[in-house]
């Protein structure tokens, strides 16, 4: 009896070390070159397309929750699958300007939520009429 409490006791505290050797993951994300400068527009250009990048820096798989953006002429897309430690994901970014608009500078905001310690990002479209 004495033996089976001794393998127990040890087989318990080997279990409690392992557990504890296990690192923490940390999600961290790197906006890459969050700003896109489209220039003046002519009356010929209907739409904008960029594609923005976000970098997984951290340990752990980036994932992008949702993105978002400033007014309903902008169409998002973005990469739904984890982004792995090192590699980056997109968000692709269509703006329909509005024609109306002309001889002003303006700006498009895209948000992004992830699971990142730091969840927002944001990127920008500029240009003018």
């Amino acid at each position: 009896m004495l033996l089976f409490k001794k393998i127990s006791g040890m087989l318990l505290l080997c279990y409690f070390l392992a557990g504890c050797n296990n690192k923490t993951l940390v999600i961290n994300s790197q906006a890459i070159n969050g700003t896109y400068r489209a220039g003046k527009l002519t009356p010929a250009d209907t739409v904008i397309k960029h594609t923005f990048l976000i970098k997984s820096t951290g340990t752990g798989e980036l994932k992008i929750d949702t993105a978002i953006a400033s007014c309903d002429c902008v169409t998002l897309n973005w990469e739904k699958q984890p982004i792995k430690p090192g590699n980056t994901g997109f968000i692709n970014v269509v703006v329909k300007p509005n024609q109306a608009s002309k001889g002003n500078k303006i700006v498009k905001y895209v948000m992004v939520k992830t699971n990142a310690t730091n969840p927002l990002t944001s990127f920008n479209v500029l240009y003018s009429m």
